[in-house]
């Protein structure tokens, strides 16, 4: 009888704690923290809704910096009372309000993210000119910028990002109008870069990397991301030097850019371009290399990334490579773009062109030669279902080689291309070695597949 109560009493026990328990969790709402930077995978900096949550400090330019900034009422003057009071009190959240005048230097401050951010229905604006930075993130330290526009550096640009330090330009973050030498408006060295969705980067210029300089640095573009109307001597929107590492994925996109050299982005000394899921680089215009212009580096397009519509005045409207390796990969595509020789890619100096399977390279044209490609002393090899139609040029409406280039073709269709010579293979003093895949159905009026 009474181990019958004592049981009963642990079932009573036992119900009334689980009920306890289902309500609490029900009831707890737990915050949604940012993604780690950087990620193991580039698709964890999507975002999926703006991070706002009210703010620890605020900062506005009538404020002073003797109040508690925890209010807008008492906030401080300047953004780098709040970063070391937010460093030192392990607050997470700085809301700047309306147009702030001033340089901010912000070195180790920790690394846990601090969140600068204007209002959703109220961005912030950083209006900035002078021989620093308008903001420079340096050493470890980890910020996102949010809902706030860096504006009017035409002396020394807007952002930096050095020694290691990682800065994330989430929802609402614009960088415009601002000149620099390196990096008119962000310059990233030995550090990590994302730029994510809903971002704009426009309007700014330099000598190398208008939109964006990197040097032995990591860089995402991810969904949404936009680098446009950005103008430079070499990478109007991007230039990436000394090993750095750029990934774009999902809808991110490089367009109207312009340069001397690679138009939308440049690659020198090591760099790396991965475009991935959607990824575009679109009607950007230079000399060389309208889309991408490679030299030492590395270009690999694939899962739906594309280079399209770019245009460059002399060789490579989409890509020019030098000295490089380009991959054309998995539905990877090389469209609609112009040039005087070599419309979609033109390889140079022991450059390297690989194309797999299910890619194409479609619509391209060229005035002198090569309306797909170029080939002048490189290589080319097309592996796999590639499905490459309906370029022009004068000569070479696919392909044009010269000067000992060597084409290995093992696979595919150069079917429906057009030329006055060599519709669909233009070759002179190279070797064009044909195993698999249809060269077929090109036009010209000497040679309509092959010339000779």
């Amino acid at each position: 009888m009474i181990r019958g109560i004592y049981k009963n009493r642990y079932i009573l026990c036992a119900l009334i704690l689980a009920a306890a328990a289902a309500i609490l969790a029900a009831q707890t709402v737990i915050p949604r923290r940012p993604p780690d930077h950087p990620p193991q995978n580039p698709a964890a900096l999507q975002e999926t809704a703006p991070i706002y949550v009210e703010p620890g400090y605020f900062v506005k330019e009538t404020g002073d910096d003797s109040d508690n900034g925890r209010t807008e009422a008492t906030a401080f003057r300047t953004l780098s009372r709040a970063i070391n009071a937010a460093a030192a009190n392990k607050i997470r959240i700085i809301t700047l309000v309306g147009v702030l005048h001033e340089s901010t230097e912000i070195t180790n401050s920790g690394a846990e993210e601090i969140i600068i951010t204007g209002k959703p229905d109220s961005p912030a604006v950083i209006f900035f000119d002078g021989t620093k930075r308008t903001i420079s993130a340096r050493g470890n330290t980890h910020l996102r910028l949010m809902y706030i526009e860096l504006t009017g550096n035409r002396s020394s640009g807007a952002l930096e990002v050095l020694g290691g330090a990682r800065v994330t330009l989430g929802y609402g973050a614009q960088i415009n109008g601002n000149n620099g030498e390196t990096g008119g408006a962000v310059s990233v060295v030995g550090s990590t870069l994302a730029v994510t969705e809903n971002t704009v980067i426009s309007g700014n210029q330099a000598d190398r990397g208008a939109g964006i300089y990197g040097y032995n640095a990591t860089i995402y573009l991810t969904a949404g991301a936009q680098i446009r109307n950005n103008q430079a001597k070499g990478g109007g929107g991007i230039y990436a030097n000394q090993r750095s590492v750029v990934r774009m994925n999902g809808q991110a996109q490089i367009s109207g850019n312009s340069a001397i050299g690679g138009g939308g982005v440049f690659l020198f000394d090591g760099s790396t371009l991965l475009m991935e899921g959607d990824a575009i680089i679109r009607g950007n215009q230079a000399e060389t290399g309208g889309g991408v212009s490679l030299t030492k580096g590395t270009l690999d397009i694939r899962y739906r990334a594309s280079v399209t519509e770019n245009h460059a005045d002399v060789s490579g409207g989409g890509i020019y490579c030098g000295e490089s390796n380009v991959y054309l990969q998995d539905q990877g595509a090389l469209t609609k773009n112009t040039a005087d020789a070599g419309g979609g890619a033109y390889i140079a100096g022991h450059g390297l062109f690989t194309a797999g399977d299910k890619t194409q390279i479609i619509a391209n044209s060229a005035e002198r030669a090569g309306g797909g490609i170029f080939v002048y002393f490189g290589k080319v090899n097309f592996t796999g279902q590639i499905f490459v139609s309906a370029n022009w040029s004068a000569e070479g409406g696919a392909v044009f080689l010269d000067a000992n280039s060597i084409f290995t073709f093992v696979g595919g269709q150069i079917t429906n291309n057009s030329a006055d010579s060599g519709g669909g293979v233009y070759v002179r003093n190279s070797d064009f070695n044909h195993s698999g895949g249809y060269v077929w159905g090109n036009r010209a009026r000497a040679g309509d597949d092959i010339f000779p």
